[in-house]
């Protein structure tokens, strides 16, 4: 495609934006646009380039994300984007989310264009990443996982330049649209049977369990009539049948959100109106300073860590350490290694202890087979949603760093907590039954810091003692001597 007149003018401002060590906002990043059958402009940032480098040094431990911003135009450019996530402390909300960090930028004419075959802008702003991290540094970019909402054009940019990387649907994506009726009527009879199912599908802890649910709902479907036919054939058929928690990389779950919530703090916070200004001045003016504020507003190296224990994790890891003899079970696995069953709190299957024909039939499960012992569909999937396995994955998927909350080093299958956000009640169970973690004390830690919190006033309201008074030492209390307790109690494991 040959370039038309804007194309060339925005190059000409594009190629005066090219930075130097320490120098300007916003690196262009040269791509063919005749090769792509794209008219686009490609940037990135200095501190973007870092947290390339950073991903780089993180093979198979880190999540893509991809999207355009519909929203964010100007005349016919949209402004799309490919960037990864990193854990964060929501202060507001007081809980652990994730963040999402764009790594490259792309302003281009067509929208979502591209295939594995037939390149286009998808593959051109997937393909610069690449291209980015190999020119910078040398090296090949590893991703974990790779998620888009349902984009063939995604797809086949993500294919095509990361052949062996996991692929995942993006999860509330297609939840909400079946939610608000896109698929089906709402008030047909057994809408919310069916969200049950595709809901309990998404939790499937293999993918082979994930095919043996998809199947057997799948049968049920039929016996309705023709109202989830939309559904199964957009969702139900490869490569779309991937929006389960299958995914092994660590902060991996078939989630868009962090991308979505970026975009829409940049329609309402970072710049409003101004990609309402001449083409010059949104790739001169508007574009540079995005990517400058994402460099600010970021940190400059992305943590992958576990910064804080939320409280009602913690409430819940010490139900499963105090009901650790019906809802806790070790066991071998192929490998030799010890794993555990943790049969969940409020399961629906209504097991009330874990026993040996639950774990048979939850591990024909994980193969993808029905035991003949279920009765029935509602209770198959009852049992999919009543066991978490909690074990070691070894060196190609290690969990975030956690402390001393999993310094067994252990993850938890399947888990939506664990995947999210890197530790969930039943790791830190399992950390403290192995003496390696001491949840009480933590847990009253925790509960004395939010009580402090909570009665803290404002003012100076310290009391210095007079020069040359001696200050009295407190004496031992009844919360003294229960912090010991506690103490001893975590380091037995109880």
């Amino acid at each position: 495609m040959p370039p038309s007149g804007t194309q060339v003018a925005v190059q000409a401002v594009a190629d005066a934006l090219v930075a130097y060590p320490g120098g300007t906002k916003v690196i262009h990043v040269p791509m063919d646009c005749a090769q792509y059958n794209t008219e686009g402009l490609v940037f990135t940032g200095p501190v973007q380039l870092g947290w390339i480098k950073q991903c780089l040094a993180r093979p198979h431990c880190f999540v893509l994300h991809v999207d355009g911003k519909h929203k964010l135009h100007h005349g016919g450019w949209v402004l799309m984007t490919v960037g990864t996530h990193y854990l964060r402390y929501d202060e507001k909300h007081n809980c652990l989310s994730a963040s999402f960090a764009p790594l490259v930028y792309l302003m281009c004419k067509q929208i979502e264009t591209g295939s594995v075959d037939a390149l286009g802008s998808a593959n051109m702003l997937v393909d610069a990443l690449d291209f980015v991290a190999f020119r910078c540094f040398g090296e090949a970019l590893q991703p974990g996982a790779g998620i888009s909402d349902h984009c063939p054009a995604y797809f086949g940019a993500y294919k095509r330049a990361f052949p062996e990387m996991p692929f995942a649907q993006c999860w509330p994506h297609l939840a909400g649209k079946f939610r608000k009726g896109e698929y089906t009527k709402t008030t047909w009879k057994h809408f919310q049977d069916a969200s049950r199912h595709i809901r309990l599908i998404h939790m499937a802890i293999t993918e082979e369990a994930r095919d043996l649910l998809t199947a057997q709902c799948g049968k049920a479907w039929d016996k309705w009539g023709h109202e989830m036919d939309m559904f199964w054939d957009s969702n139900c058929r490869p490569p779309w049948n991937c929006w389960s928690m299958t995914l092994e990389c660590p902060l991996a779950t078939p989630n868009n959100n962090p991308q979505e919530s970026w975009h829409k703090e940049l329609s309402t916070k970072k710049i409003p109106n101004m990609f309402r200004g001449s083409t010059e001045s949104v790739f001169s003016v508007a574009l540079p300073q995005l990517i400058e504020q994402d460099g600010l507003q970021k940190p400059s190296v992305l943590p992958y860590n576990v910064p804080m224990l939320p409280l009602l994790m913690l409430e819940k890891a010490l139900w499963y350490v105090v009901n650790k003899d019906t809802h806790v079970k070790a066991f071998q696995m192929d490998d030799a290694s010890v794993a555990f069953f943790v049969l969940a709190k409020d399961n629906a299957y209504g097991a009330k202890k874990i026993t040996q024909k639950l774990m048979q039939m939850y591990n024909k499960l994980m193969i993808g087979e029905m035991d003949a012992r279920l009765k029935d569909l509602d209770s198959l999937l009852d049992l999919s949603a009543s066991l978490h396995v909690v074990y070691d994955a070894g060196e190609r998927y290690p969990p975030l760093e956690a402390g001393t909350a999993n310094a067994c080093g252990y993850s938890c299958m399947g888990c939506k907590a664990f995947q999210g956000i890197g530790i969930c009640s039943h790791v830190l169970a399992i950390n403290h039954i192995m003496k390696k973690f001491n949840v009480r004390y933590e847990l009253r830690q925790v509960q004395t810091d939010a009580s402090k919190q909570k009665a803290k006033r404002g003012g100076n309201t310290l009391k210095p003692p007079s020069a040359l008074v001696r200050v009295p030492v407190a004496t031992p209390t009844a919360a003294d001597e229960e912090e010991e307790r506690l103490q001893a109690l975590g380091m037995e494991g109880q």
